[in-house]
C-alpha cells in the first residue's frame, strides 16, 4: 500500500470518528435538554421592493422575487415561469403561471413504514420532485443555515472543533410542495428522516398571498404555531425543527 493511500485512510478515519462523536454529543445534548431546549426556529425574509431596494445595515436581509421554473411542456424542458409574490400590475398573468404551476403538480404522499401512501383525508397538497423544478431561492444566502447552526445545533466541545466543516449544517432541498385552498391539510405526522446525518427539516414559505394554513410544531409538551397568513404576500417565510417533531398543516 502507497503512503498515499495509508495518508487517505487515516485521513477519512480521523473524520469519520469526529463526526460520530459529534453525533453523539449531538444526541445526549438534546436528550438531556428535552425541557429547556429550543426545538424550532424561524424567520422572515421581505421580498425587495421600490422603497426597500437597499439596505446597507444588512445587505442579505431582503431578497429579490423569487423565480420558479418548471417543465411545462414536454418538448420544452422548464419552459414554465412563476415570479413570487404576483404583483399588481401583472395579476392576471402571474395568476395563470401559478394555475399552471398547480396543474404540473402531482398528488403529495406521505411515508408510512417504508411506504409512501397517498391518502387526501390524511394529506391533501400537490409536489414536484427535485428533478421537476428549479428555484432563484437558495437558505445560504441569506444567513438561515448560521441562524439554524445556532439555535439549533449545541456547542460542544471547543471552539476549535465548533469551527469543523463536519459542525455545517447542509440544507438539501427535497421536494416543492403546493398546499391550496380550501382544505390543503396535512395532519399531525413526524417527518421520515432520508438518511442517518439528517436532523431536521427547513421548510420555506415562498411569497404568495394566502389565508389560514396555520403550520404548528409541537414536541414534548410545547408547541409552536406559524401564522404566515398576513405577510405571505411580501416576504419569504421559514422554520426549521427536529426530526421528531410532531407537526401538521
Amino acid at each position: 500500500m502507497s503512503p498515499k493511500k495509508i495518508q487517505k485512510t487515516s485521513h477519512t478515519s480521523l473524520q469519520e470518528s469526529a463526526y460520530t462523536e459529534a453525533c453523539r454529543q449531538l444526541r445526549d445534548f438534546i436528550e438531556g435538554q428535552r425541557c429547556s431546549a429550543s426545538f424550532a426556529c424561524g424567520g422572515t425574509i421581505p421580498i425587495k421592493t421600490p422603497t426597500n431596494q437597499e439596505d446597507a445595515a444588512a445587505p442579505n436581509s431582503i431578497s429579490p422575487p423569487v423565480t420558479i421554473t418548471w417543465g411545462d411542456d414536454s418538448t420544452m424542458p422548464f419552459s414554465g415561469k412563476l415570479i413570487l409574490p404576483i404583483i399588481d400590475d401583472d395579476t392576471e398573468k402571474g395568476l395563470d403561471a401559478l394555475e399552471r404551476l398547480v396543474n404540473a403538480c402531482d398528488p403529495a404522499t406521505f411515508g408510512r413504514g417504508d411506504q409512501d401512501v397517498l391518502d387526501t383525508r390524511y394529506r391533501k397538497a400537490d409536489k414536484m420532485d427535485t428533478d421537476e423544478f428549479l428555484t432563484s431561492f437558495h437558505p445560504a444566502d441569506f444567513g438561515i443555515l448560521q441562524n439554524i447552526e445556532q439555535i439549533l445545533l449545541p456547542s460542544v466541545s471547543s471552539d476549535l472543533e465548533n469551527k469543523l466543516q463536519f459542525r455545517r449544517i447542509r440544507a438539501e432541498i427535497y421536494k416543492l410542495n403546493v398546499y391550496s385552498g380550501p382544505s390543503g391539510l396535512f395532519r399531525a405526522h413526524a417527518d421520515t428522516p432520508r438518511s442517518t446525518s439528517q436532523i431536521g427539516s427547513l421548510v420555506v414559505c415562498f411569497p404568495s398571498r394566502f389565508k389560514g394554513g396555520n403550520l404548528v410544531i409541537r414536541h414534548h409538551g410545547r408547541e409552536v404555531d406559524y401564522d404566515w397568513s398576513s405577510e405571505s404576500g411580501s416576504a419569504i417565510q421559514w422554520t426549521a425543527f427536529y426530526s421528531d417533531c410532531e407537526h401538521e398543516i
